[in-house]
């Protein structure tokens, strides 16, 4: 899994943008990663391009170089909440959403080897409401989640992309909660494993882990972080899947 610039991401836009020239401000905070083969930083973002949110990805080489700069989405669609995965082979996916009438999630795929940019794909199921969209690879296949309105409330449903098959793998339903407040949706890989979180209430963080070897979510589970916080309910949760 490519290692994440924290540092960089906790400068926000402004700053991180100062220290690497050659781009406009951008409207939402990049992501960002160290590409493992190149070992140089990409990130995605969105920015406002007079009348819409547009999605662009650069490459960072230093040195006083300037970025190289591809815009991702296209002028006539609204497109914020990018989102950044680099395999271990160099390949970069981006993924962000599409402010249609029902909002979609959207990823293209960028081949290290060529430069070549994928078209774009759909990988939300059709007529879903899909928001805040996450990425991260599993060190062979990008993984998706995402955040979408059901009639008994705010459905995680998660996608595999298959380079290989007209469609990605999913959306599978992970879980749905009925809690109203801000999800702080999570998608982590990390030596083998992968699981997600989200916040469920007031004070519970739940979480679900993917079994490789049956192709399934297991069912949701509950972490309390009464007298704590609920990143130290995200460390209890990441101690237990890393450790089973």
């Amino acid at each position: 899994m490519a290692r994440r610039v924290r540092s960089v991401l906790r400068l926000g836009a402004g700053c991180l943008l100062c220290l690497l020239p050659g781009l406009a401000l951008a409207s939402d905070p990049p992501d960002s990663a160290v590409n493992p083969r190149s070992g140089i930083i990409e990130t995605a973002d969105s920015h406002w391009a007079g009348a819409k949110f547009l999605v662009r990805h650069a490459i960072h080489a230093g040195r006083g170089q300037s970025p190289v700069v591809f815009e991702v989405s296209g002028i006539q669609d609204d497109d914020p909440e990018p989102r950044l995965a680099i395999g271990p082979t160099g390949d970069t996916w981006v993924l962000w959403r599409r402010s249609v009438p029902s909002n979609q999630v959207l990823v293209r795929k960028r081949t290290y080897s060529t430069s070549a940019w994928s078209a774009e794909r759909v990988v939300s199921a059709s007529g879903q409401d899909a928001v805040r969209p996450r990425i991260v690879c599993d060190g062979t296949s990008p993984w998706v989640a995402y955040l979408a309105t059901t009639t008994s409330g705010t459905a995680i449903a998660t996608v595999r992309i298959i380079d290989d098959g007209p469609d990605p793998f999913g959306p599978l339903l992970v879980a749905t909660t009925s809690y109203a407040g801000d999800l702080d949706m999570q998608l982590n890989a990390e030596a083998g494993h992968l699981w997600v979180t989200w916040v469920d209430g007031a004070a519970t963080v739940g979480w679900s882990a993917y079994d490789y070897g049956t192709g399934t979510w297991t069912l949701p589970a509950y972490e309390s972080y009464t007298g704590d916080s609920d990143a130290a309910a995200r460390n209890r949760i990441a101690a237990t899947v890393l450790g089973g």
